[in-house]
């Protein structure tokens, strides 16, 4: 059973936000309590995955192979898009083309 519906909601402006890009990161995540952040793969070229480790936190790298196309409105599918681009296309059917993490 997913627990997504229990998921609590916040804005970075509820917490204090301080360091360089990672450091940043890394201290939102130890202020709301996780023990793990999931990034996309691109970030690999700019996060300091140590600051993650230092803090005991976690880092995983999300995978975006394998999802499946969904109608898009203009052209060919195109999997290179953001997650709204699903959302405005697909609408409350969005979530069945949607890949969850599982621990």
């Amino acid at each position: 059973m997913n627990n997504w519906h229990q998921t609590k909601i916040s804005n970075s402006w509820d917490y204090a936000l301080f360091g360089g890009q990672t450091e940043c990161l890394a201290n939102l995540c130890e202020q709301a309590g996780a023990v793990e952040y999931v990034s996309g793969p691109s970030a690999r070229n700019y996060l300091d995955e140590s600051v993650f480790a230092d803090r005991g936190l976690k880092l995983s790298w999300f995978d975006y192979a394998g999802y499946p196309e969904y109608p898009q409105l203009w052209g060919e599918f195109t999997h290179a898009v953001t997650i709204l681009d699903l959302l405005f296309n697909c609408g409350k059917d969005a979530s069945s083309y949607m890949k969850y993490v599982r621990p």
